[in-house]
C-alpha cells in the first residue's frame, strides 16, 4: 500500500525546469476597457440631496432601511450619504424612483 502512495505522489509532482523545451504556457488577457460597461448586479443607493421635502424623504428612508426617525433624519441631513448597500438592480431602481418621488436626488453606484 505504501508503494502505491509513493507512485501517486510522483504523478502529482510536476518538474518544470528552465531548460525544458515543452510548450510554454502563455496567458493572454483581453480587456475591452473602451467598450460597454459590464452590467452590475448590485448597487449602493446614495442620497445625494434631500431636496425641499425633507420630511417625505425621511419617511422613505425609514421605509427603505427600517431605521428609526432619528437615524433616518441623520442620513437625510448628512447627504450625500449611502442609504442602502448591495441592492439588486431591479430593487435599486424601484427605491430610487420612490426617493425621487419624495423629492430627493439619488445616485446608484
Amino acid at each position: 500500500i505504501d508503494d502505491e502512495d509513493e507512485d501517486e505522489d510522483d504523478d502529482d509532482t510536476l518538474d518544470v525546469g528552465a531548460d525544458d523545451d515543452g510548450g510554454g504556457g502563455t496567458v493572454i488577457i483581453i480587456s475591452d476597457a473602451g467598450g460597454a460597461a459590464e452590467e452590475k448586479d448590485s448597487f449602493t443607493i446614495v442620497l445625494a440631496a434631500a431636496g425641499d421635502q425633507k420630511i417625505n424623504v425621511i419617511k422613505e428612508v425609514r421605509a427603505i432601511t427600517g431605521l428609526g426617525l432619528k437615524e433616518a433624519k441623520e442620513i437625510v441631513e448628512s447627504a450625500p450619504k449611502d442609504v442602502k448597500e448591495d441592492v439588486p438592480a431591479a430593487e435599486a431602481n424601484e427605491l430610487k424612483e420612490k426617493l425621487e418621488a419624495a423629492g430627493a436626488t439619488v445616485e446608484l453606484k
